[in-house]
């Protein structure tokens, strides 16, 4: 089961280009975010690191780029448990998602959504 697997793993993305990082993890019942670094005297690393740039990472969820092409360039890189890895890669694959589509977050196009219609 992947979400046993994945309970209480503390997992990072890392936006290489962007110097910022995202901890989180399955409480079993939600992803929920974690303290980037533990206690002062005792920082926890995370289980599984995934970085790429904030492009790759656009391209990923937008599926104009599968991640399998962007880890064989080593523009994508999974540091640390990679049978976890794998597990949170193909458990996205599988995933039926939207495409995200930048222009729907537009000023413009979140304002439409906003105002009332007249």
């Amino acid at each position: 089961d992947v979400l046993a697997l994945l309970l209480r793993r503390k997992l990072r993305i890392e936006v290489r280009d962007a110097r910022v990082a995202f901890d989180f993890a399955w409480n079993g019942q939600r992803f929920a975010p974690c303290s980037p670094g533990g206690t002062t005297n005792a920082p926890t690393a995370p289980d599984l690191t995934i970085s790429a740039s904030a492009h790759d990472f656009m391209l990923l969820a937008q599926r104009k780029q599968d991640p399998d092409t962007l880890f064989f360039s080593r523009r994508l890189s999974m540091q640390g448990d990679t049978e976890l890895g794998l597990v949170v890669k193909n458990a996205l694959d599988a995933l039926e998602l939207p495409v995200l589509d930048p222009a729907q977050w537009t000023p413009r196009a979140v304002l439409a959504r906003l105002l009332p219609k007249p």
